[in-house]
């Protein structure tokens, strides 16, 4: 549970680091939007130091992000073909990518923020 939750921090990290142009750090308007939504401040969703265990805030903040950027469809199901095209999930193994996709069709669509824990679940059975 300890490395699934650190490794979804590190990728929300990533994704939000990687997203903005130094010197002035502009975040997408999908995490600019989600950080308003869920109420939070982006200290509050990427740091670590917070728990080991996701919080409310943050998996609120990934399922913001995953349907804001159409990783997850309107009725909160895996939008496959979408989830390919992000440029964390292309560089995984070919065989990490697998196994998280059939971890991710089995789980029940993601209707709460705490349905995130189970998406979350299916990254940690991997290994980067």
């Amino acid at each position: 549970m300890i490395v699934q939750n650190v490794l979804v921090i590190v990728i929300l990290a990533q994704i939000l680091l990687t997203a903005a142009e130094p010197p002035v750090r502009e975040y997408p308007s999908e995490i600019r939007e989600c950080l308003e939504e869920v109420n939070v401040k982006i200290e509050d969703v990427i740091d670590p130091k917070k728990g080991n265990e996701l919080n409310e805030n943050q998996l609120c903040f990934l399922k913001c992000v995953m349907e804001k950027t159409g990783r997850l469809k309107s009725d909160g199901s895996v939008d496959f073909d979408n989830l390919d095209k992000c440029k964390i999930f292309s560089k995984m193994p070919e065989d990490a990518k697998k196994n998280a996709k059939d971890c991710l069709k089995e789980m029940p669509n993601v209707v709460e923020c705490a349905d995130m824990e189970k998406f979350v679940m299916c990254f940690g059975k991997i290994e980067l």
